[in-house]
């Protein structure tokens, strides 16, 4: 994709260039992947973005776009035209850019498929009648038939001569970096958006703690982690099935057994850990790989004893059970002076029967018959969950918990 220059601008050992592309140009040059950049996340519904077709209609403006050129183009020397190879990601206007290409899509096809014979008046076949014949091609290409019919209504307006050039003459800006590592790519896209409607903090957790991915897929042996751009995590809350993990529950698991307490990845938390990121190549946030990998291996054997009833797999898919959990074996840890990695080894030998001792189906009562108007249910999970585990890793022999009376009670400094 060829783009023209317009200015340049260093940052550390980055180059930002403003440069102004062809409107088709940008288009067919898309990368197949382009939605699958990590940072990004996804595509949503946004009916505001149709009316992006009056503005290429009427000739205004589009709003900057921001992508990262790939590894393989260096930095261009003063020059007035830059060529981009294949591998560019779209850091900020993934839904822009998406929706352009449905409408480039779109007017393509309607140009070759669309009102092509007349009928016996010699007049075109009335709107609902014509997208009805092309029922299949918008199920095929995800388009929304109102769209379909707003560019049909423009196309019969302007005449298929005006209609072939509506892209002409259109230009987009878009600023070009080059040379950013990962982490500045995380860094960027958040301060992008944060005059947008605000990143979902599960998927700006997960992009904080991306380094944890490919070690957890790598040691769980097959089981799916799922991401808040592919599966919400309240979705997968309710849905949730063995073999499945959503990666941002793996975060606040393995930040709670880390620290010894049950933590909330709410969005102070992500502040403080993107402000603790240094800008830095390949040094996000320090991994402690072992016990990372260890948390892993134990996550399997969890898995695999919860796996027999419903109310169990459910159970897991909660992401306030996981930190009150992980934040006992956490504090267990340190009360006995044993390493977590140990720890963990010890108690995946009794999960089978840590899942009969816990009980779940009073777990659930109790849970039940909170007054959800009186209290911070995440809370009272949360550390409900975790007292009953300390008392379990405590003395395997201990009484079954009770629930109603863990649920009671608020929680204690000393646990």
């Amino acid at each position: 994709m060829r783009a023209y220059v317009l200015d340049r601008f260093n940052e550390g050992r980055s180059v930002g260039v403003l440069c102004r592309v062809n409107f088709s140009d940008y288009v067919s040059h898309l990368p197949t992947d382009y939605r699958d950049y990590f940072v990004q996340r996804g595509i949503t519904t946004n009916r505001y973005l149709d009316n992006l077709w009056e503005t290429i209609v009427e000739k205004k403006h589009i709003p900057l776009l921001v992508i990262v050129a790939s590894d393989e183009d260096a930095a261009p020397p003063k020059a007035s035209e830059v060529t981009l190879r294949e591998g560019w990601k779209i850091l900020d206007g993934l839904q822009r850019s998406h929706r352009m290409k449905l409408l480039f899509e779109i007017v393509q096809y309607q140009l070759e498929n669309v009102d092509q014979q007349a009928n016996l008046l010699d007049e075109p076949d009335p709107i609902p009648k014509e997208v009805k014949k092309h029922r299949d091609w918008l199920l095929e290409s995800d388009c929304p038939t109102s769209l379909f019919v707003k560019v049909l209504r423009t196309k019969r307006k302007l005449g298929q001569e005006a209609f072939k050039r509506v892209f002409e003459d259109i230009s987009l800006w878009l600023e070009v970096w080059f040379g950013l590592d990962e982490n500045e790519q995380i860094q960027k896209m958040l301060i992008l958006n944060a005059g947008h409607k605000s990143v979902n903090i599960k998927h700006q957790i997960e992009l904080l703690f991306s380094d944890y991915f490919t070690v957890l897929e790598r040691n769980l042996g097959g089981r799916a982690v799922i991401r808040e751009r592919d599966k919400s995590s309240i979705i997968y809350s309710k849905s949730r099935n063995a073999g499945q993990f959503h990666f941002s529950h793996l975060v606040t698991a393995f930040q709670s057994l880390d620290e010894g307490k049950p933590v909330s990845t709410n969005a102070d938390f992500a502040a403080e850990k993107s402000l603790s990121m240094p800008s830095v190549e390949d040094s996000k946030l320090e991994i402690n790989v072992d016990l990372l990998e260890a948390f892993a291996k134990f996550l399997c054997k969890l898995d695999q004893a919860f796996s027999q009833t419903d109310t169990a797999v459910k159970w897991l898919g909660r992401e306030v059970v996981l930190a009150g959990l992980f934040a006992a074996v956490g504090k267990h840890s340190e009360k006995i002076g044993a390493p977590k990695t140990e720890v963990l080894l010890e108690f995946s030998g009794h999960l089978a029967e840590f899942k009969e001792w816990l009980n779940l189906d009073e777990f659930e009562q109790a849970r039940n018959s909170l007054n959800l108007a009186k209290v911070n249910i995440g809370n009272k999970n949360k550390f409900a969950v975790q007292s009953a585990t300390l008392n379990y890793l405590s003395d395997y022999n201990s009484p079954n918990p009770n629930w109603n009376e863990l649920f009671g009670g608020g929680h204690s400094d000393d646990l």
